[in-house]
């Protein structure tokens, strides 16, 4: 997990420290900030405004990819990085839909 380069979106504080514990111990960082240097975007996306959150981050720097908690668990389980495109978040699908954080 070298030049992983991982910041937290919306992430359960609890799981959130699980999966920076194991991505550390593989040689991956957590980044406390999305800068330059971020190289995936792990997030959970419920609502508009989120996935707009996520959209403002990345024009800082868009070649970051965006994906769900699910493929840090599978690269670990692996002892290796996989391919993230199954793990990807389609933003696009967020941001054309009308749920409200604030919606049960």
């Amino acid at each position: 997990m070298e030049e992983v380069n991982v910041y937290f979106y919306n992430i359960p504080e609890v799981e959130k420290k699980k999966l920076s514990r194991y991505l550390i111990s593989y040689n991956g960082n957590v980044e406390r900030s999305f800068t330059m240097e971020t190289t995936h975007l792990v997030a959970r996306v419920d609502c508009l405004s989120q996935a707009q959150d996520i959209q403002c981050l990345l024009q800082e720097n868009p070649k970051s990819k965006i994906l769900h908690p699910r493929w840090l668990e599978v690269c670990f389980s692996k002892q290796k990085k996989v391919d993230t495109r199954k793990y990807q978040i389609d933003l696009m699908r967020h941001l054309t839909t009308t749920t409200t954080c604030d919606q049960p």
